[in-house]
């Protein structure tokens, strides 16, 4: 079984002009008992296979997570105003009366 995990991955390559920099943006599915620098390597090797020269290139930046998110309690609604009713009694979602 894999885990699904999103990554970024920015690179920055010299180029004669000046810089090229180029982010990928994915997931992977990883297997149990992987290391997150073998995760790194695998992923950058996929990634620059098909452009050889981006395998030299310098990382900008890095990153690797779990691709699910928490699931959170669903909020509750706001509570309607109330405002007393001809006995005195609350009664719900009246706007208040201006006065």
């Amino acid at each position: 079984m894999t885990t699904l995990y999103h990554f970024v991955l920015t690179l920055q390559l010299p180029t004669p002009t000046g810089m090229d920099v180029k982010t990928w943006s994915s997931t992977a599915n990883v297997p149990p008992g992987r290391g997150r620098y073998d995760v790194y390597k695998d992923i950058r090797a996929t990634l620059t296979a098909d452009a050889p020269e981006w395998a030299r290139a310098n990382v900008l930046h890095w990153s690797l997570e779990l691709d699910e998110l928490p699931h959170a309690a669903p909020s509750a609604p706001p509570a309607p105003t109330t405002e007393a009713g001809p006995s005195g009694t609350p009664v719900r979602g009246q706007v208040p009366r201006q006065r």
